[in-house]
């Protein structure tokens, strides 16, 4: 009787730690979940904590080009149509001037062209791909005087025309460092395709500098930013006096 009793003790204690180490693991479990799905939300939140932080970079580049695009606007074309205004003046006092005022009207002419070019790539990415985009932009450049050499290789014309328009931003960026910021004379861009990855390569020979000190440049910083946002990769090399080469590696989405 006595073993009976034992052994209805021993079994019903082995019932009550079964099913409190049953609990036990159920609990462990749902709190295990409960970490795993706050840690999904941190990360979520701070993926779009970075994704505003890069459309923030890049809407003040934006904002910046607008502005030079203003200057430009005014300074320079707005001098010279200026200059044909006085021009046409003297012209309607008998002053036999129009050649001056033709050669003027052309030069105001290329540079409207050149700023809207600059401003709007869209139709030349839309009727001819990014690399005719681009090998358009740099033989604006050429114009002002920039030693600059466009090489495209493979490049699709199927590419989606957001992630074409980022790319072409992405050189524009580049380029524009290269001769506004970094005074080079001779400048090297290439933009090559194999499979679904765009390679992007833009080589200066400008001042450089130092690799853990880039220096504080709202264009370097644009150019990441767009490279975040299609998942890509960036890697800058440059040293004092040598130039600078950046690469860039984006997989298609």
């Amino acid at each position: 009787m006595k073993k009976l009793v034992l052994i209805l003790c021993i079994l019903f204690e082995s019932v009550v730690l079964s099913y409190l180490l049953y609990l036990l693991i159920r609990n462990t479990r749902r709190i295990a979940r409960q970490q795993q799905k706050l840690l999904q939300q941190e990360n979520e939140r701070a993926k779009q904590e970075e994704q505003i932080k890069n459309y923030a970079i890049m809407l003040d580049g934006q904002e910046k080009e607008r502005s030079r695009l203003a200057r430009e606007l005014h300074d320079s074309l707005g001098g010279r149509l200026s200059a044909i205004e006085l021009q046409l003046t003297d012209a309607s006092t008998g002053k036999n001037n129009t050649g001056e005022i033709t050669g003027q009207l052309d030069a105001a002419m290329t540079e409207l062209r050149q700023i809207a070019r600059n401003l709007t790539p869209e139709t030349t990415l839309m009727r001819s791909g990014l690399a005719e985009a681009l090998r358009d932009y740099c033989y604006m450049l050429q114009q002002t005087g920039a030693g600059i050499t466009f090489q495209s290789f493979d490049i699709s014309r199927d590419i989606a025309y957001p992630v074409q328009l980022m790319l072409y931003r992405i050189v524009q960026e580049a380029l524009a460092n290269a001769v506004k910021h970094a005074g080079a004379d001779t400048i090297i861009a290439q933009c090559s395709q194999h499979d679904q990855i765009i390679y992007i390569t833009v080589e200066d020979n400008g001042k450089g500098f130092h690799p853990s000190n880039i220096p504080a440049n709202k264009g370097l910083e644009s150019i990441r930013a767009r490279v975040q946002h299609l998942n890509g990769i960036l890697d800058i090399q440059s040293a004092p006096g040598a130039g600078t080469v950046i690469n860039i590696e984006c997989k298609l989405p």
